[in-house]
């Protein structure tokens, strides 16, 4: 049995924890979530998943589609007329998915992180390409990534260009018409 001295030290431990979770509990009172993802995507009609069935396993069908647009982009740069690399993949000094004459591309289906360290290697990797005498430049497929990314990625340095803006740079570059392609992709799927 505990002694009242000891239970009169719970009560405070008690109250410090309730202190902790009450500020967190008014910090997401506060918090306004923005529905994001809600609206289906080119690349989701090429595969026809609705949006319920991309909420039921975010990180899975985001990551999947990333590496998919990543991969078309990368097809697309097949026939530049422009020197192009890809640089390895995986390694932590790789800081761009493809350099396509004086241009850094980083292929993103969407950038949905926030944190903290996410945030550093945006602004740290536009500068290293910066500095390498490359233009940076994000490739998002979709037009709904977090503002504080976009921030932290434009402060570093990356030109951001999402959606028919994406499109538009594949088409003019590498005169790939990427849209239609999967528009059609996406059509013969449903025929």
């Amino acid at each position: 049995m505990r002694d009242a001295a000891a239970q009169g030290g719970e009560g405070s431990v008690d109250r410090r924890l309730a202190s902790v979770v009450d500020g967190f509990r008014a910090s997401f009172a506060r918090k306004d979530f923005i529905a994001r993802e809600t609206d289906p995507d080119i690349l989701m009609d090429v595969f026809g998943l609705t949006p319920e069935v991309k909420l039921s396993h975010p990180q899975y069908w985001g990551r999947e589609l990333g590496s998919c647009w990543e991969r078309l982009v990368k097809s697309a740069c097949a026939d530049a007329s422009v020197p192009v690399s890809f640089p390895p993949p995986g390694s932590r000094d790789t800081p761009c998915d493809i350099i396509l004459g004086a241009h850094a591309i980083e292929t993103k289906y969407r950038v949905g992180s926030g944190d903290s360290g996410t945030l550093q290697k945006l602004q740290a990797n536009g500068a290293t390409l910066r500095a390498a005498g490359l233009e940076p430049i994000l490739l998002i497929l979709r037009n709904d990534s977090l503002p504080a990314a976009m921030t932290a990625a434009r402060a570093g340095g990356w030109r951001i260009l999402a959606d028919g803006d994406a499109f538009g740079f594949i088409e003019t570059e590498l005169g790939v018409d990427l849209r239609s392609f999967m528009i059609r992709e996406a059509q013969g799927r449903r025929d």
